[in-house]
């Protein structure tokens, strides 16, 4: 029983100091031009919260919100995450140009009107006489969470292999 004890406060105190091996780094979404300066991260706001004041977003001298719908989405797990930003723009008739940079963690894998730089995403809004989808997808692998499951595995191992063996030592007498 004594070993049991022992093999299972090791493994807690791995897993403690392997906390946080799979966070990610926040959603950044940026829009600047035309009268319109925002910058929002989750690192403050929820992603839902930041959906909703996009939405609420208005070019100067308009009363029409800029974006039609705006959707941000986490899907997170243990070994792979995916993150997605879609924005459709509303119908005006001005010719501002605005750019909107959306930066989330992992590498950006699909982008619909936009281009990468870096590990951003940046949309030129230049064209506002129709709806216009913007959209991208970023992904990652959480390789600190699965090297962090292999360390705590082999420790696990190693503890078991050495008090089997401290235990055969013993019966010899």
């Amino acid at each position: 029983m004594k070993r049991v004890i022992v093999l299972f406060i090791c493994a807690l105190a791995l897993c403690a100091c392997l906390t946080g091996c799979g966070k990610s780094s926040p959603i950044v979404i940026s829009l600047e031009g035309g009268g319109v300066s925002f910058t929002e991260s989750t690192d403050r706001l929820t992603a839902k919260e930041i959906e909703t004041k996009l939405s609420e977003l208005k070019l100067t001298g308009s009363d029409k919100p800029l974006f039609d719908s705006v959707k941000i989405t986490e899907n997170t797990g243990i070994f792979y995450s995916a993150y997605r930003f879609i924005a459709t723009t509303n119908h005006h008739n001005t010719g501002a140009e605005l750019k909107l940079t959306v930066s989330m963690s992992g590498k950006p894998t699909g982008v619909r009107n936009g281009a990468v730089e870096g590990s951003q995403v940046i949309f030129p809004i230049d064209d506002l006489s129709q709806a216009t989808e913007y959209a991208v997808e970023f992904e990652e692998n959480n390789t600190g969470v699965i090297l962090g499951i292999i360390a705590v595995l082999v420790v696990i191992m190693v503890v078991f292999f050495f008090i089997m063996k401290r235990g055969s030592d013993y019966g010899s007498y």
